[in-house]
């Protein structure tokens, strides 16, 4: 199972916010694996999933919020992030 699919199950299975802590946690280890993998569009695309489906009227608008607060640790990843060796 990716991480991505993961992360999306933890949001979607949890009973209020009782999963969240786990996929934010999940969402900083990818972000930095992907920093290091010099993959920075997997993860861009599931901030962008995250984005669409949290903030959909039947979405977990808390969830997004969360992410939000935490933007400076789980923002887009940007060129000038990715060292290439």
């Amino acid at each position: 199972m990716q991480m991505s699919t993961l992360i999306l199950e933890l949001i979607q299975n949890s009973r209020g916010d009782s999963l969240y802590e786990k996929a934010l946690q999940c969402i900083d280890v990818l972000r930095l694996k992907c920093i290091q993998k010099l993959e920075p569009k997997l993860f861009n695309d599931l901030l962008i999933v995250l984005k669409k489906q949290m903030t959909s009227q039947d979405g977990r608008i808390d969830f997004w919020k969360k992410i939000v607060e935490g933007w400076n640790r789980k923002n887009l990843i940007q060129n000038e992030r990715i060292v290439f060796f």
